[in-house]
């Protein structure tokens, strides 16, 4: 918390203090005059252009990962505590990918393999074939009944450009190869295709889906997932997020959580902030 306290335009409104009886570290800042709340939040949720935050903010995630149960992070605001321990838990923080120093490009690869390894301790990983995927710990429990067994995954890729520099993370898994080539077609049709042609083969594709076996199949979900990353098209973005929102059953965590992903993912790029 101090090195993030350092990053402040302004340091002398802040107090840093470790209450006693408890390995306790609090980070104390006035409720107004400053844009502190405002950078940890678009850190959350991926559209912070600050990297310096998002790095501060991922060592304190990483020894959250390496010490669940000894840790909490909790964020007051107005007298009100809420447990962010969860947000710390998940994928990494983004960084931003309009950093003057480096431009990320991002595609969704396909990939079949022997999962022959998963772990990694700040960074938990799997090993599929020739290439190292990051994922959450929950995906790598899930994944891990696969060990030694054929994979067949969408994967996120991430290149820096100008450079050899590459990550790979876990986006979904399917059932067999034919579900996975089906999925690949599909994908590639729509991002190689520059026509508005693209949005009708989405919409089409949706609406059969939903006659066949409504948002609660799997199939959708699938779909969804192949677009759910910071520089997808926002066309596709919105057509997704439109041709669903008149079937949306919020009752439908898994369906909602998604929904809400590519509405954020949407509203980040836009710059009033809607859809």
């Amino acid at each position: 918390m101090g090195d993030f306290a350092k990053l402040q335009d302004s340091t002398s409104d802040l107090r840093l203090a470790v209450e006693s009886g408890s390995v306790k570290t609090c980070l104390m800042y006035p409720n107004t005059g400053n844009t502190i709340d405002d950078e940890i939040e678009k850190v959350f949720n991926g559209t912070s252009d600050d990297n310096e935050s998002v790095r501060v903010l991922n060592i304190i995630r990483n020894k959250i990962a390496l010490n669940g149960f000894s840790y909490s992070v909790l964020r007051e605001i107005d007298g009100v505590p809420e447990d962010i321990t969860h947000t710390f838990k998940g994928r990494a923080f983004k960084y931003s990918r309009t950093s003057r120093k480096k431009e990320i490009i991002e595609d969704i690869i396909f990939i079949k393999g022997e999962l022959y390894s998963a772990g990694g301790k700040s960074t938990i990983n799997i090993h599929v074939g020739n290439y190292k995927i990051e994922l959450t710990k929950d995906e790598a429990r899930r994944l891990n009944e696969f060990l030694y067994k054929d994979l067949y995954l969408s994967v996120l890729k991430q290149t820096v450009k100008g450079s050899d520099e590459k990550a790979f993370i876990f986006m979904d898994t399917y059932l067999d190869e034919d579900t996975l080539n089906k999925w690949e077609t599909f994908y590639k049709e729509i991002t190689t295709d520059k026509s508005l042609e693209r949005f009708d083969k989405i919409h089409n594709k949706i609406v059969e889906l939903v006659n066949s076996e409504g948002i609660e199949g799997g199939q959708m979900y699938e779909l969804m997932k192949l677009f759910d990353y910071d520089t997808c098209d926002r066309g596709i973005l919105r057509t997704i997020l439109m041709t669903l929102k008149p079937v949306r059953n919020p009752e439908n965590i898994r369906f909602s959580e998604l929904y809400k992903r590519l509405a954020d993912k949407l509203r980040a790029g836009s710059t009033h902030n809607i859809i």
